[in-house]
This record gives structure tokens, C-alpha cells and sequence, in this order.
């Protein structure tokens, strides 16, 4: 659900702000835009953070995003040296926690993979 921006994020209803959206409805609830908007925290003059979300998501693919680096987004228009930082590090964060998430459920499978053996050994035992 993409909200039609005002001016500014304060001349919005409460309900339709990204951070109270959140805090009320949880993360899953906010659209793409809205999730940046939190991240970005503020927009440009004539343009509300929402706005600006938007057009970065519209920009750029969903497949040029992962891979968008710190020279790709320091002179887009609204963003500039800390913004862009931010959201190189937040997407760099994102990629090692799914590593060590990836990690872990391989040491998961192979878990279930030992212990699928060894009741398999202890059945043949009980079966001798």
C-alpha cells in the first residue's frame, strides 16, 4: 500500500507515519517505501522522506539493490555521505546475519543427519 505524500511527514495522520506504523502494526505491515523511510529518517527540502523512498525503489532494480555501494548512492539526490553509509552498513549487516543464519542451518542438517544415524545403529543393536 503506497501512501500519497504531503509535504512533510508531521502534516500526515499519525496512523500513516512509517515510525508509528511500525510501532503499532509491526514491520510486516509497512510497505518497502515505508521500511526505507524509517531507515533514511528524513528527506529533502520539497520532497518527504516517503517521496524519496520511492523514487530510490523505483531507481534502482530489486536486483541492482543488493549490490548498490557507497559511490552508487552518495550523490543521489536527498541522500549524500551519511545516508549513504547508513544504508550500505544496514545492508551489509542484513547479508552476515544471513550467513550466519545459513550457517546454522547447516549445522542443523547435519545434526539431524547424526542423530538420524545414530538411532538407526541403535535400533540395528536392539534388533540383534
Amino acid at each position: 500500500m503506497e501512501i500519497k505524500a504531503k509535504k512533510t511527514i508531521k502534516d500526515l495522520p499519525k496512523v500513516e507515519r512509517p515510525r508509528e506504523k511500525l510501532m503499532q502494526y509491526g514491520p510486516e505491515k509497512l510497505s518497502n517505501s515505508e521500511l526505507l523511510a524509517i531507515l533514511l529518517r528524513s528527506g529533502k527540502k520539497g520532497e518527504n522522506v516517503i517521496e524519496l523512498a520511492n523514487k530510490i525503489l523505483k531507481r534502482f532494480s530489486k536486483d541492482e539493490l543488493p549490490n548498490l555501494t557507497f559511490n552508487d548512492l552518495k550523490d543521489y539526490s536527498g541522500l549524500g555521505p551519511a545516508k549513504a553509509c547508513e544504508i550500505v552498513a544496514t545492508k551489509e549487516d542484513i547479508k552476515e546475519l544471513k550467513q550466519d543464519i545459513d550457517g546454522l542451518r547447516e549445522t542443523v542438517q547435519s545434526l539431524v543427519v547424526s542423530v538420524d544415524g545414530l538411532v538407526k545403529a541403535i535400533d540395528d543393536l536392539k534388533t540383534e
